[in-house]
């Protein structure tokens, strides 16, 4: 075998093994879905569909390739929406708890101008 022919055959087997790991992650993610939200992957994407691909709550694009989240009740596991990254740990961070939310809306429209949330987006 001669030096091309290896490189050829060397970058068609990288090439086949990413498409595979691909797969492998896609089919994994769809379990983990039917598994924990009882939802597959064609729901999460009519989901998103649905939000125009922006996030629930911030409304930004929800690039493709960037991790997203499903948003579910922590108690009842229902299925809530698609939430970016940040969004998903704000929440978190709040612990689903509306009334924290409220005290920090609260919070910054009493301590933060106009001015100052306009030059943030």
């Amino acid at each position: 075998m001669i030096l091309r022919d290896y490189t050829v055959s060397k970058s068609k087997n990288h090439e086949l093994a990413q498409r595979f790991i691909k797969f492998q992650k896609t089919k994994n993610r769809s379990k983990r879905y039917l598994r924990k939200y009882k939802i597959d992957l064609s729901q999460v994407f009519e989901l998103k569909r649905k939000q125009n691909h922006c996030c629930a709550i911030c409304k930004k694009d929800l690039e493709a390739g960037k991790k997203t989240h499903v948003d579910h009740d922590h108690f009842t596991l229902k299925v809530r929406g698609i939430l970016c990254s940040n969004c998903n740990l704000g929440l978190g961070m709040f612990k689903d708890n509306p009334e924290y939310l409220e005290n920090a809306i609260t919070y910054l429209q009493r301590n933060n101008s106009e001015e100052k949330h306009e030059n943030t987006n």
